[in-house]
């Protein structure tokens, strides 16, 4: 975790100091990593931001709201830094909801659960029943959060994030918005509906009417610069 939090910061610095917008970006998704640093080679973990979602958008939204912060009161240069930082962020947190509206999450389980090093010493499926046992017995006792509380937490927050990036003419994170909002109704569609031609064909049809209200909307929607200038200058 620690590699990956001095490798966020690092970016996060480089990006600064040439003004390069990418490695800013590169950041927020280098720090999306660290809450589930130790389950990424674990068997099973899925890997990245597919474990411990819960600690990730916690640990993100912190990050995330300061850069924001920080965006409102820097000068411009740095303003458009720690703006694309948080969007960054922002793209972490909806990757974690996304994973926890499909599976939950059992709070802690990569961080202090039981580790797979030590029980792999055994070897062969001996040592495989027993990892598996110290995990039941882990999530036992831990906080589990079933997966529809990351499915209605993430449209909260789609939806007010939307709004007040609408409200702000911040076009990148309303279209960000947007996106995972048309990847969570997907996702719950397809985990109520069985995936039939007639299913899959509705959903391209809602896909597309969806693109291109979207698509109206950017061109209402005036841009706006980091600094909190205005931009009418078409995109």
């Amino acid at each position: 975790p620690l590699v990956l939090l001095y490798a966020g910061a690092l970016l996060v610095a480089v990006g600064a100091a040439v003004d390069l917008r990418p490695a800013t970006f590169l950041a927020g998704l280098s720090l999306a990593l660290v809450p589930g640093a130790r389950g990424l080679f674990s068997p099973g973990s899925g890997g990245g931001l597919l474990v411990e979602p819960a600690l990730t958008i916690l640990f993100l939204s912190a990050v995330g709201c300061g850069a924001y912060l920080w965006a409102l009161r820097a000068a411009p240069r740095w303003a458009r830094h720690a703006s694309t930082l948080a969007l960054s962020c922002f793209l972490g947190i909806n990757l974690a909801f996304w994973a926890g509206s499909i599976w939950g999450d059992v709070i802690g389980l990569h961080l202090w659960g039981p580790r797979w090093e030590v029980w792999a010493e055994g070897g062969g499926s001996d040592g495989w029943e027993a990892w598996r046992a110290a995990q039941a017995a882990f999530e036992a006792r831990a906080l589990v959060l079933p997966a529809w509380v990351f499915s209605v937490g993430w449209a909260v927050l789609i939806v007010a994030v939307g709004i007040r990036a609408a409200l702000g003419l911040r076009r990148e994170t309303v279209n960000m918005a947007a996106t995972f909002g048309a990847l969570h109704a997907f996702t719950q569609y397809f985990r109520l509906i069985e995936a039939t031609p007639g299913a899959i064909a509705l959903a391209g049809l809602i896909a597309i009417a969806a693109a291109a209200g979207l698509w109206r909307l950017n061109r209402a929607l005036p841009g706006r610069r980091a600094g909190g200038a205005r931009d009418t200058s078409s995109h």
